[in-house]
Order: C-alpha cells, then sequence, then structure tokens
C-alpha cells in the first residue's frame, strides 16, 4: 500500500486559498497527526446539487462531530478542484466533478482513501444523505482508533443498506490507498 504525504500540500493549498479551511479555530499545527480528512471538492461554478452537497456534509460535521474536531481528529476541507494548485488532488483521488472524499493519515502520512459517492443518490433526502456521511465518518474515525488506517473496515454498510444494488460498477470496492 502506497503511503503519500500530503500535509506538505494542504499547507501549499491552504496558502493560495484553493482550499477553504473550515476546521474553524484549530490551527494546522494543533490538528493530530493522526485524523481523519473529510474533503469536499466542487469546481467554480456549482449547481443546486452541489450546494446541497457542501451543506449537508458542513452540517453533519459541524453537528455530529464538533468534539473531534475540537480535539484535531477530524479535518474537514472545502477544495475548488478548479483551481491550478488544486490538480495534484485531483489526480491523487481522481476527481472529474463534485465528491466527498474521506481519507485516513495516520503519523501524518495518509493510509487510505475513498470517495463517497453515494452522496449522488442521497441528495434528494437530506436526512438519508446526512446518515450516511455520519456512519461513514464514524467508520473511518473508529478505524483511526485501531491505527490499520481503514483497510479492514467495512466502508458502505449504510450505503448497501440505503441504495439498490447496482450493475456491479465498483460500488462495494475496497477503500483505495
Amino acid at each position: 500500500m502506497a503511503v503519500v504525504s500530503i500535509a506538505g500540500a494542504l499547507t501549499a493549498f491552504a496558502e493560495t486559498g484553493s482550499v477553504e479551511d473550515t476546521t474553524g479555530a484549530i490551527p494546522h499545527e494543533a490538528l493530530r497527526q493522526d485524523r481523519v480528512v473529510l474533503y469536499y471538492f466542487h469546481r467554480t461554478i456549482r449547481c443546486e446539487t452541489c450546494l446541497k452537497f457542501e451543506v449537508y456534509s458542513n452540517d453533519v460535521v459541524r453537528e455530529a462531530f464538533a468534539t473531534q474536531m475540537a480535539e484535531g481528529v477530524l479535518e474537514w476541507l472545502v477544495v475548488n478542484i478548479d483551481a491550478e494548485d488544486s490538480q495534484p488532488l485531483v489526480e491523487r483521488y481522481e476527481l472529474e466533478g463534485s465528491s466527498l472524499v474521506s481519507t485516513v493519515l495516520v503519523h501524518g502520512e495518509e493510509t487510505g482513501w475513498r470517495p463517497l459517492d453515494a452522496i449522488w443518490w442521497l441528495v434528494d433526502d437530506e436526512a438519508a444523505f446526512k446518515d450516511y456521511v455520519q456512519s461513514e465518518v464514524l467508520s473511518d474515525l473508529e478505524a483511526l482508533g485501531k491505527q490499520d488506517g481503514g483497510a479492514d473496515a467495512d466502508s458502505l454498510p449504510l450505503y448497501r443498506q440505503l441504495v439498490p444494488e447496482s450493475d456491479g460498477g465498483g460500488v462495494d470496492a475496497p477503500p483505495q490507498g
């Protein structure tokens, strides 16, 4: 499994304005080396659906994970993928448009990541959307507590309950990393 250091890239992105650090009053140096980073990636021009992705995800992070945010074990970042300096993240996470991506860092090194693709199917049901995101972030935080980087975590439990079986288009693929 490839381990990638993204701390320098995040600092550079934050300094140029391509990344909106929504962690709040937590300075970067106060963030824990072992943490989950939840990214919302978007384009400069966004539709109503894409705006909902950010609002609903932000609500979940602020309401369900305020303690984890304050403790620096969860970081919430909003990234404009149209910005030139965001391209390393676009390539790393294979982005083509609006996406919610959860990453796990252990000792400051990314050990795994995965897109939370079910947001596309759940956006018209705010409660289901929020339940899904909360469940997935909680899964990554629990995996982080086990120090395994989420590699053995079942990353799609709520998705499997809420979204009908697809044609096998990779939905049940293990976390990428």
